[in-house]
């Protein structure tokens, strides 16, 4: 998820042999918001910049960049009777969110110049703290007085802003003696901040950090406690950078209600078949499934259920720079049902009275099928879902086939409390470009010790609230989290989800996928385990 990019001559390897940058959170480099823009307030994030150096290094400073770019870059056809078949490139990138630390040596305080204009420090204000600090006594120690000024670091590495309040001045340079540092960072996300999307096929936003070491340059005016070093300490004076992938996500608050509305569809095929299709809650999880509720009335005798077909249809709509909207739909997934003994007295399926059938509906589980619902700032992407329902019946009387269509407005959105995937993420080194590996997935939340809800219910925000959970959980809340790892306190909280549940959702038949998937991932990894690939090594501690 990492990689080193070095500007200079030499290996950079041979004295950083750690660099990361790691996200304050339950879930590992992903933030999630509760509720949307309109509901959430600013959330503060915070985190750490760790790197581990074998051999003594002199810096000018260390920085940090979370950036959010938008692109869309997709085949656009002609729908219109001038262009009809005429097929014409879409590109468009912008940066719509930046916060920058200048120094993390300095400041763990960020500076967000893109997404949040009321966020901005004057120069003029940050020079005069600059010169307070400059001259409080506790800094002056601090600083050797040399001509450029050398500060140096304790022996072992750091943990914390070592020069907190002291102005990032070019002409100051830090000494790094080897060991380990973990420098803090922290900023305030506004609340319309826009959320990840990372697998619909035409626009993206993607967020990812950028840290740099930036060493200093040999100069003549300067010294260091550490004469006979200080030429091995210039040897490579490129710059040291890192990247992470970071996803931010919002789900949807407690009292949403969405999670409480109930849909329902009926209509009437004249003089043949009167028909109802429901279900529990607008609001369904990435990852869940949901109980279809249909009712069959029949007004002639004969007709006789052959099969039910459902699809999640996706639509979606992106702005470009030029405020040219471009809409289209996908169908993520298709299932059926062809089956009815269990609901139907006789083999055939042949109606004699009213009907209730209740299937089971799976929502994809990964990122790359499906897109939570959003609708961005600006109008930049927007993205909403149907079940369309097909229900094909013959008529054993006239020898005629009957199709009832059904298409219910769904809201999906992602809750930690469901397994789900993402798509697994690599930098380019070079520039930071980030590329998505094809068919390669990632599990999002770390779901060991919870009972995930099998089923999406109007009861299940009550079922996790007895719990001891926050659902769907708040971001801001993090700090109560725990694991649950009594096994006999897993079964009681399934047992409780499942008594808030229909009968028929219980045990209902699922509707067969026509396309195949991939089996959900039960566990995650910690965020420890996640951070090392197989066969590295955690960094050494230097004494």
């Amino acid at each position: 998820m990492f990689g080193l990019k070095h500007a200079g001559n030499g290996t950079v390897r041979d004295s950083l042999v750690y660099f990361d940058v790691r996200v304050d959170s339950p879930y590992k480099d992903l933030v999630l918001i509760n509720g949307s823009p309109l509901e959430s307030n600013p959330v503060p994030m915070s985190g750490r910049v760790l790197f581990s150096l074998s051999q003594d290094m002199l810096v000018k400073r260390v920085t940090l960049k979370l950036i959010g770019k938008f692109k869309l870059d997709f085949l656009h056809m002609g729908r219109d009777k001038k262009r009809s078949g005429v097929t014409s490139i879409v590109k468009d990138h912008k940066t719509i969110f930046e916060t920058r630390w200048d120094n993390l040596l300095v400041s763990s305080q960020g500076n967000t110049v893109i997404g949040n204009d009321n966020n901005y420090v004057a120069e003029e204000g940050r020079r005069e703290l600059a010169k307070r600090s400059l001259s409080s006594p506790v800094v002056s120690r601090l600083i050797k007085k040399t001509p450029n000024h050398v500060l140096e670091l304790p022996r072992n590495g750091v943990t914390g802003t070592p020069y907190t309040d002291l102005y990032s001045d070019p002409s100051y340079a830090f000494h790094l003696p080897k060991g380990n540092y973990e420098l803090p960072f922290q900023i305030v996300l506004p609340s319309e901040i826009p959320e990840t999307i990372e697998g619909l096929q035409s626009g993206s936003i993607l967020y990812s950090f950028e840290a740099r070491i930036e060493r200093k340059r040999k100069s003549s005016s300067m010294t260091s406690l550490l004469k006979e070093d200080l030429d091995a300490l210039h040897q490579n004076h490129g710059p040291l950078t890192t990247y992470k992938y970071l996803r931010i996500f919002r789900t949807l608050s407690a009292n949403d209600m969405a999670i409480q509305q109930e849909i329902r569809i009926g209509g009437t095929c004249k003089d043949k078949m009167q028909y109802e299709v429901s279900i529990p809650s607008k609001a369904i999880a990435i990852g869940s499934t949901t109980p279809i509720q249909i009712k069959l009335f029949p007004f002639q005798k004969g007709y006789v259920l052959k099969r039910i077909n459902a699809s999640l249809l996706q639509f979606f709509a992106v702005r470009d720079s030029a405020s040219q909207i471009y809409d289209d739909q996908i169908t993520t997934t298709k299932q059926s049902m062809t089956e009815f003994t269990e609901f139907i007295d006789n083999q055939e399926g042949l109606l004699t009275d009213v009907t209730e059938i209740s299937p089971i509906f799976t929502i994809p589980d990964n990122l790359k099928k499906i897109t939570q619902d959003c609708d961005l700032r600006g109008g930049l992407i927007q993205v909403r879902h149907r079940i369309a329902i097909t229900i094909i019946l013959h008529s054993k009387t006239t020898n005629k086939s009957l199709e009832i269509k059904a298409a219910i407005p769904v809201l999906l959105y992602i809750s930690p409390l469901v397994v789900m995937k993402g798509r697994l993420v690599l930098f380019d080194n070079s520039n930071g470009n980030i590329h998505f590996r094809s068919g390669e997935l990632v599990p999002l939340f770390n779901t060991t010790g919870l009972a995930t809800p099998a089923v999406s219910d109007p009861a299940t925000p009550a079922v996790a609230a007895e719990a001891g959970l926050s659902a769907p959980p708040n971001y801001q809340e993090r700090v109560k989290d725990h694991l649950v790892n009594d096994e006999n306190a897993q079964h009681d909280v399934q047992d409780r989800h499942l008594e808030g549940l229909p009968t028929a959702a219980r045990s209902a038949p699922i509707l067969q996928s026509d396309v195949g998937g991939m089996a959900a991932s039960t566990e995650a990894p910690s965020y420890e385990q996640s951070s090392w690939q197989v066969n590295d090594e955690p960094p050494p501690i230097w004494n």
